[in-house]
């Protein structure tokens, strides 16, 4: 937990030249890390920019998405948030909505579920070798 440095706290600045000294060896030499303590380290700093005022109380923008026109519907909105509202918007979470060939909301609250789906279905169709963004290599 983060020391606080501004009470005289002699750690502050010792706790604060081991954080960068850990996100320097992060980020050129990861391996060197277990994942488990990676991966607590990168919930940590999520958890300290959902803390921020900026991220904490910023509205969840909602993407509205066809699932025909799923990729491209996302990046198109995305872009346009981050054109918006700076690219802070990207670190707070989303409402999705996904709408049919008319513009109708299907049935649904987003509760994490529809997130996820979105999450999974993008991601799937990114990779898809239609779009061209990624080859596959031979041997799979």
């Amino acid at each position: 937990m983060p020391r606080d440095a501004s009470a005289g706290d002699a750690q502050g600045p010792i706790a604060a030249l081991r954080a960068a000294r850990s996100r320097l060896v992060l980020r050129h030499v990861p391996y060197a890390v277990p994942f488990e303590q990676r991966a607590a380290l990168f919930n940590g700093l999520l958890d300290d920019l959902r803390r921020r005022p900026d991220v904490a109380h910023a509205a969840r923008p909602e993407l509205k998405v066809s699932r025909g026109r799923l990729l491209q519907d996302s990046i198109e909105q995305i872009f346009s948030l981050v054109k918006t509202h700076g690219p802070s918007v990207l670190r707070g979470r989303f409402y999705v909505r996904f709408v049919d060939q008319h513009g109708s909301s299907e049935m649904g609250i987003d509760a994490g579920g529809l997130s996820k789906e979105f999450i999974v279905q993008t991601n799937r169709e990114a990779v898809d070798p239609q779009y061209g963004l990624f080859r596959q290599t031979e041997g799979g």
